[in-house]
């Protein structure tokens, strides 16, 4: 067998060469790498990642993304890019602006094609809101709608209880 199996502490004094490290942890941080370049951290989608100084990006940044078929849709924690592929109207409901989503980044944009653009009917448009038993704002208003041709909406939230159109 190549297997080298170790109860205790492992102190080396200089370099460990690998092509793949599988690291098993139980309550401790966890880092994932790869001989090919890539890391993951973290293993849900709760975890949270401070960086102080710069962050330099080489290459492209994939958002998480989710398409509303449907006529009520609530936001969830990882969302960031919300489309809305439906021909009625859609009731898209933001989670709480609490302090634990200080600059939390939302956009919601309509996918569905219209000739002419999207009636500004109650029936047809799309309502973005509070959460259900909030009393957060949206620019000071318990709901905005967006109507149009293809029309978008990006919002921040102060973690106080408000979220503003940027």
């Amino acid at each position: 067998s190549n297997t080298l199996v170790l109860t205790g502490t492992l102190d080396v004094s200089g370099t460990i060469n690998s092509n793949f490290m599988n690291i098993n942890v139980t309550n401790k941080n966890v880092i994932n790498l790869s001989a090919s370049g890539d890391t993951k951290f973290g293993d849900t989608e709760d975890d949270t990642h401070q960086f102080t100084g710069s962050l330099l990006i080489t290459g492209a940044i994939h958002y998480t993304y989710y398409r509303v078929t449907t006529t009520a849709y609530t936001a969830s924690a990882s969302d960031y890019l919300i489309g809305v592929s439906s021909s009625s109207g859609v009731t898209v409901r933001l989670p709480s602006a609490s302090a634990d989503t200080v600059g939390r980044v939302l956009v919601v944009k309509d996918e569905y094609v219209f000739p002419g653009g999207r009636p500004e009917t109650s029936g047809s448009q799309i309502a973005i809101s509070r959460s259900v038993g909030s009393s957060d704002l949206i620019d000071g208003n318990g709901y905005v709608a967006i109507a149009g041709d293809n029309a978008s909406i990006s919002l921040y939230s102060s973690g106080d209880g408000k979220w503003f159109i940027i």
